[in-house]
C-alpha cells in the first residue's frame, strides 16, 4: 500500500515487517488495526539526548549511557526457566554489567567492540550495580523516545518504527468543529497524535495529551447525555414504599443504620415508586454498609411480587453476598436462591445471587423488578443489557441499583458514571476503628511473623495476600503457593489454606468456609479476596509484593480486616530491593480511599482503578482523568455538540 493511503481501520498487517507471527503478538496489546497503533499510548519518555557517564551512574536512576559492547552472552537462570542475556559495556569512565531477559537475540545484533546508546534503570544488588530493562539505539539517533505497554516480541523500538511509517502514511481527521477547537484552545488532533509519539519536548506531550484527554471526555460525556435521553423513554414497574417492611427490616438488624444508610436507602426506594426506570449508582469506601441497603430495596420488590437479583463478579463474593442477604431477608420470610455454576436455571423463585451464570442466555426471569450489580465495571455492557430484556417484563425493564467499592473521585465519576445518578455513603458501621497500616522492609519479617503468632493465639484470622498463584523466575515477585510453604516452616502447627482463581468452585467455598469458621489460622491468598469478602475474625493481613499494587487496590484488600470491633493491622511488605517506598507509607496515615484514588490517579493513571477495558462498547479512559477544570470544559462542549445535533 502506498504512502498516504492507509486507513485507520486497515489492518496493521498493512504496514512494513508486520507479518502474521508479528500481527498476532501486536494483538496481545490490542493493536490490531493502524488506528489501534496510533493510539497505543506511551507509558512514559525516556530523554536519549542527556548521556550520563558510566563512572556516575546511581541506583534507582533511569539513564543514558554511551557504551562500548565488551562481550555479550546468553545462558539459562538457575531454574532453566528463562534465557538471560548478560552484556559487559563501558566508556572511559568505567564499566557496568547488563542483563536482559528472554531476549537471545541480542547476541546477533549487538557486536562486541561496538559503541551504543543504551537507556535503562540502574539497580543495585550485593555484586553492585548493573543495568536492567534495557532498550539500546544506534550512535546519533538520540532525542525524546517514547517508551510503550509491551509484550514478548514486541519492544519500544519496534513500535516506535510502526508508528512512524503509519504517521506518514495515515491521514487522522478531526471531527471536533474547529469553532469548538479555538474556544477550548486544543490543538489539532493529527498534531496531537504526531506530539504524543514523536515530541521534541515534554510540553508537546502535555498538549497532546489534553487534546486526547479532552475527544474522549466529550465522547462519555455525549454518551451519558443520550442515555439519559433514552432512559425517559425506559418504563419499570412501580414498587410503593413501605413504611411498616422497613421498621421491621430494620428491627432485626444486630446494628443501627447510619444516617447515610438511611438517607440512601430513602432516595433509592423513592425512585423505584416512579414508573420510569432507576438507573442509580450506590458509591461508598470499604465497608460503608452498601449491601443493607440493597437488601431493603430488595425486599421491597419481593413484598409487591417481584422477582430481584443481585449480580456479583465473583463466586466467593457471591457467596458471601448470599449469605448476607439470606440473614436479612429470610427472617421476613423471602427465600434466597445461590445461583453460581452448577446452577440449574431454575428462575421459579423471587431472590437470587449469583455470578456470570445468572447471565446465561437460557436464563429467563418471569418479572424481575429489580436488578443490583455490584462492581458494575467488571461486567461486560451487552451482558448487562441482555439480562434486563429477559427480564419477563412487557414492555418494561427492572429498576437497576449499582454498587462499587473501588473509591472513584468525584471528577472520575462525573464522567464514567454520567449517564446514571450517584448516592454516596460516606460513613462507616459504629464500632468499627480505622485499620493500622505499615509498611515493612524485608529484614522486619520477624517482626510480623510475631504478630500472626499473636493473632493465632487470640483466635484470631490472619489473611496472607500475594501477587501471583506459582513462582515466577522472571518477576521474582511473591507468589502463594510458595508463601504458603514458607510459612508452614516459620510457623509449625499453624493451620494454613491457599486460596487462587485456578481451585473449583467447592475448593474456594471450603476453604472460605473453614477460614471464617477458624479451623484455618492463616488464608494465603492471590487478589480473589479484594473485594466483599466478610470474615470478622479476620484481624491481621499481609500483602506480599506490595508495590506492585496501586492504592486503591490495596485499600480495597485491607478492608477484609478491620470488619468488627477488634483493633485490626494491614502490613505491607514491598519485594525486596524496591526503591521507593513513599507512596506505599500513604497509606500508613490515609484511610479515606478516595483520597488514596486521587493519588493513584497521579501516580499510576485510570488502568490502576479498574485494571482492564471492559469487554462490549465500553472502555476505560487511556489517559487518565485530568482536573475537575478539563471535565467541566468537556461537560459543556458536549451540551453544545448535542445541542446542535438536536436541532439537524
Amino acid at each position: 500500500m502506498s504512502a498516504a493511503a492507509l486507513r485507520l481501520t486497515d489492518s496493521v498487517t498493512q504496514l512494513p515487517r508486520v507479518g502474521p507471527a508479528v500481527a498476532k503478538k501486536l494483538a496481545k496489546l490490542e493493536i490490531e488495526t493502524v488506528g489501534d497503533l496510533l493510539f497505543h499510548i506511551p507509558r512514559r519518555y525516556e530523554d536519549w539526548s542527556t548521556l550520563t557517564p558510566i563512572g556516575q551512574l546511581q541506583a534507582g536512576t533511569i539513564a543514558t549511557v554511551t557504551g562500548k559492547v565488551e562481550l555479550i552472552t546468553n545462558k539459562r537462570s538457575p531454574r532453566k526457566r528463562v534465557m538471560v542475556t548478560e552484556a559487559v559495556l563501558s566508556d572511559p569512565t568505567g564499566s557496568i554489567k547488563v542483563i536482559w531477559f528472554q531476549q537471545a537475540f541480542l547476541t546477533k545484533i549487538l557486536k562486541p567492540g561496538n559503541t551504543y546508546l543504551f537507556s535503562g534503570e540502574v539497580t543495585q544488588n550485593q555484586f553492585g550495580l548493573f543495568l536492567n530493562n534495557l532498550a539500546h539505539e544506534y550512535m546519533g539517533s538520540g532525542g525524546l523516545k517514547a517508551v510503550y505497554p509491551q509484550t514478548a516480541g514486541v519492544t519500544s523500538k519496534l513500535l516506535r518504527q510502526l508508528v512512524d511509517h503509519a504517521l506518514h502514511s495515515v491521514q487522522v481527521q478531526d471531527n471536533f468543529p474547529p469553532d469548538l477547537q479555538a474556544k477550548y484552545h486544543l490543538v489539532p488532533l493529527d498534531q496531537a497524535v504526531r506530539w504524543l509519539h514523536q515530541p521534541e519536548h515534554l510540553q508537546q506531550v502535555e498538549q497532546a495529551k489534553r487534546r486526547l484527554q479532552f475527544g474522549e471526555l466529550v465522547r462519555y460525556q455525549l454518551r451519558a447525555l443520550r442515555l439519559r435521553h433514552e432512559r425517559r423513554g425506559v418504563l419499570a414497574p412501580p414498587i410503593p414504599f413501605s413504611e411498616s417492611l422497613a421498621k421491621q427490616f430494620v428491627s432485626h438488624l444486630p446494628f443501627q443504620l447510619t444516617a447515610g444508610q438511611r438517607k440512601a436507602a430513602w432516595r433509592i426506594l423513592q425512585e423505584m415508586e416512579r414508573s420510569e426506570a432507576m438507573r442509580r449508582l450506590l458509591q461508598g469506601d470499604v465497608g460503608s454498609g452498601k449491601t443493607v441497603v440493597a437488601a431493603l430495596a430488595m425486599a421491597h420488590a419481593v413484598q409487591h411480587g417481584f422477582q430481584t437479583v443481585l449480580l456479583a463478579p465473583t463466586e466467593i463474593l457471591a457467596q458471601q453476598h448470599s449469605k448476607t442477604i439470606r440473614s436479612l431477608l429470610e427472617p421476613l420470610g423471602c427465600a434466597v436462591t445461590l445461583a453460581t455454576s452448577g446452577w440449574d436455571q431454575d428462575t421459579s423463585g423471587l431472590v437470587f445471587v449469583g455470578t456470570h451464570a445468572l447471565l446465561q442466555q437460557k436464563v429467563e426471569f418471569q418479572n424481575l423488578g429489580l436488578l443490583v450489580i455490584d462492581e458494575e465495571h467488571r461486567f461486560g455492557v451487552d451482558q448487562r443489557q441482555a439480562l434486563l430484556w429477559r427480564s419477563g417484563l412487557q414492555g418494561q425493564q427492572p429498576h437497576v441499583l449499582s454498587m462499587t467499592a473501588t473509591p472513584i473521585p468525584r471528577t472520575l465519576a462525573l464522567t464514567i458514571y454520567g449517564g446514571v445518578d450517584v448516592t454516596y455513603l460516606q460513613e462507616k458501621p459504629v464500632g468499627r476503628l480505622p485499620v493500622r497500616t505499615v509498611v515493612r522492609e524485608p529484614f522486619q519479617r520477624g517482626q510480623t511473623l510475631q504478630e500472626i503468632e499473636r493473632a493465632v493465639a487470640q483466635g484470631n484470622g490472619v489473611f496472607v495476600v500475594c501477587p501471583l498463584i506459582s513462582p515466577s523466575d522472571l518477576l521474582g515477585v511473591s507468589s502463594a503457593q510458595a508463601e504458603s510453604k514458607r510459612l508452614k516452616v516459620e510457623l509449625p502447627g499453624k493451620r494454613i489454606g491457599v486460596l487462587h482463581g485456578r481451585l473449583s468452585t467447592l475448593e474456594k467455598q471450603q476453604l472460605m468456609v473453614d477460614f471464617h469458621g477458624g479451623s484455618l489460622d492463616i488464608l494465603v491468598s492471590t487478589t480473589v479476596i479484594e473485594v466483599g469478602v466478610d470474615v470478622p475474625r479476620a484481624t491481621l493481613m499481609i500483602i506480599e509484593g506490595a508495590e506492585r499494587f496501586g492504592l486503591a487496590q490495596l485499600h480495597q484488600l485491607r478492608g477484609r480486616v478491620g470488619r468488627s470491633s477488634v483493633a485490626s493491622t494491614c502490613i505491607l511488605h514491598p519485594t525486596p530491593g524496591t526503591q521507593s517506598l513513599e507512596r506505599l507509607r500513604l497509606l500508613e496515615t490515609i484511610q479515606n480511599g478516595y483520597q488514596l484514588a486521587e493519588h493513584d490517579l497521579r501516580l499510576r493513571g485510570m488502568g490502576e482503578l479498574f485494571g482492564t477495558k471492559q469487554s462490549g462498547t465500553e472502555e476505560w479512559l487511556q489517559f487518565g482523568l485530568p482536573d475537575l477544570a478539563l471535565v467541566e470544559e468537556a461537560q459543556a462542549a458536549a451540551q453544545e455538540l448535542w445541542e446542535r445535533q438536536q436541532k439537524k
